[in-house]
């Protein structure tokens, strides 16, 4: 009965200190959801060459997007004439970072994480998007690329089988950020927007990825031992980032919810280079996104999407750790482990209503209007 006691107030301990920034961070991306319209996006991701790239690595890095956020998203950017290339380096920057994650990151792990993690996916998607358009050139671009089939994908939301690239996640990327035109809002309509796109929306395609994330922190937390680099990484960073790599590709987290996992491994001796291993790789790499790459863009395209994923963050990783900075998560975080302000409880309280209502499918009054098809993240 203790463990389950310690292991409750892990779980609690990390949920209420990740709360204020979480709510934040959702009030935010609904900010980007009321100023973002599919019409802007296909406009400016249309086309050949590197300007088309640049901007789709510029509009996805601050997205909200979790890896099956994306999915929908980008596959209906190709089929409204997205090049090869900006769709892939869209695809590659989007889940790796998000206004949410980023936020999270600066409060949790400072402000070299913070810059790290949009710069890493800014080189990234720029770096992967321009190989996946060499790479294809040669292949005939049309304006309308026929939809991949429904049973394209195995959806990291709904967790069925067989499902279409327009999955769960859809109602939040095209029905908000690939959706309606919008007609000028007044000021409470607008504020009802952002409510219900970041509090209701955002929150129920990354409710599941998000407990997990905070599930998996406390567990490390409570049952890995204090020592752990130390004793059996011992500064073989190679080693220590191939068994990161191994644990984090099937245990998919969204950006945001890997936040508080990398956190807890840096207490336990784990490098911080093998930290920003795992923050990529988490929310970047999962059958789905890359089952959905290979469909949409093609063999080439998956294989230039999985190197250049893995290739920057190891790269980066290893020069964070020889960089010889002493990177530990903040002192805040570190406080609030183990006192945590009357804030951050209220906060945790509210957090945990709204997800709870996510879970239970529970819709206030007039959320219909925002909030289109099941959620099931």
């Amino acid at each position: 009965m203790n463990i389950i006691k310690d292991y409750v107030l892990s779980f609690w301990s990390v949920f209420t200190t990740m709360a204020p920034w979480l709510l934040f961070g959702f009030f935010v991306a609904g900010l980007v959801g009321l100023f973002f319209s599919s019409e802007q996006i296909k406009r400016h991701l249309s086309g050949a060459g590197f300007k088309p790239i640049l901007k789709a690595v510029l509009i996805g890095i601050p997205l909200p997007l979790c890896s099956c956020g994306t999915i929908p998203v980008a596959a209906t950017l190709r089929k409204e004439g997205a090049s090869k290339g900006a769709t892939g380096a869209f695809l590659i920057a989007t889940p790796q970072t998000g206004v949410d994650s980023i936020v999270v990151t600066f409060s949790m792990l400072g402000w070299v994480f913070g810059l790290i993690r949009p710069f890493l996916a800014l080189v990234t998607g720029l770096a992967g998007g321009s190989l996946i358009q060499k790479a294809t050139g040669h292949e005939i671009e049309t304006a309308a690329p026929e939809k991949p089939s429904e049973s394209s994908v195995k959806s990291c939301c709904c967790h069925k089988e067989e499902a279409p690239v327009k999955s769960c996640c859809s109602n939040q990327s095209e029905g908000a950020l690939m959706g309606e035109k919008r007609a000028a809002r007044g000021f409470l309509s607008s504020v009802g927007y952002i409510f219900s796109f970041g509090f209701l929306q955002m929150l129920s395609s990354v409710k599941g990825s998000l407990f997990l994330g905070i599930a998996i922190a406390a567990l490390a937390q409570q049952f890995l031992p204090e020592n752990l680099g130390a004793d059996y990484i011992k500064g073989n960073y190679f080693y220590e980032f191939g068994v990161i790599a191994l644990l984090s590709i099937p245990i998919y987290v969204c950006s945001t919810a890997s936040v508080p996992i990398a956190a807890t491994l840096m207490l336990k001796g784990i490098s911080p280079g093998a930290a920003l291993v795992f923050l990529v790789l988490g929310p970047a790499v999962n059958a789905a996104t890359v089952t959905t790459m290979f469909k949409i863009l093609g063999a080439r395209a998956g294989i230039i999407y999985l190197a250049v994923i893995a290739t920057g963050s190891i790269l980066m990783g290893l020069l964070l750790n020889l960089s010889g900075m002493e990177l530990m998560p903040t002192q805040f975080f570190m406080h609030s482990m183990h006192e945590t302000h009357w804030l951050s409880h209220l906060s945790g309280i509210l957090l945990a209503a709204l997800m709870l209502r996510a879970f239970l499918g529970i819709s206030f009054p007039g959320s219909h209007k925002h909030e289109s098809g099941k959620n099931c993240a």
